[in-house]
């Protein structure tokens, strides 16, 4: 959004990359609930930038709509794939360590290496404009009552799937069953 605007992309991607691998990572070294708290905080600063640039570069390189309707439905599938499957390697190395799933963040900080390398898509430079626009712009989006339904519904998703199933179920069946298989029913409910 408007971070964008007056920074261009890349600089907000490789803060956004940064807070997500640094925030992940951290967490390896949380001494108590509140620092895992401060670090997932961190984290998720990050996840949305990551997100949300990404599909505005498939808009950027890809110009035709079937081409870019081809390469964000590779984008989301891949993701999805990730989802699906990290929660079974990560209760397959949360059989080592509670910490272990945490040190896949240093693949997201290697990112910062290519995305740095890469040149800003042409046409997407900072934009002038002030911070009353442009809330005013956004203003203006959010009135439509498809953007509430839709943000509705999603949040409805969202609670269920973070919740109830990341949050409660893996205590539900920690009991009953070991990391990996935890892992295992993640990736099942993920699907």
């Amino acid at each position: 959004g408007i971070l964008i605007d007056r920074f261009g992309r890349k600089k907000v991607l490789i803060a956004s990359i940064a807070a997500f691998g640094i925030g992940g990572m951290m967490t390896v070294w949380a001494a108590n609930y509140q620092m895992l708290l401060l670090f997932s905080f961190l984290r998720g600063l990050g996840s949305p930038g990551i997100s949300i640039i990404g599909n505005a570069l498939v808009g950027d390189f890809y110009k035709s709509v079937k081409q870019r309707a081809t390469v964000m439905g590779m984008k989301n599938s891949w993701t999805n794939v990730g989802n699906a499957i990290y929660p079974l390697i990560g209760g397959f190395l949360i059989g080592y360590s509670w910490k272990a799933p945490y040190l896949a963040f240093v693949v997201a900080l290697l990112m910062i290496i290519p995305v740095m390398m890469m040149d800003e898509p042409e046409g997407t430079g900072k934009k002038s404009g002030t911070v009353k626009e442009y809330l005013r712009d956004i203003g203006d989006g959010i009135k439509s009552a498809q953007f509430l339904s839709l943000s509705v519904i999603s949040f409805i998703v969202y609670m269920l799937l973070a919740g109830f199933f990341n949050s409660y179920v893996p205590f539900l069946v920690r009991e009953m069953i070991g990391p990996t298989q935890i892992g295992l029913v993640m990736s099942i409910m993920a699907v």
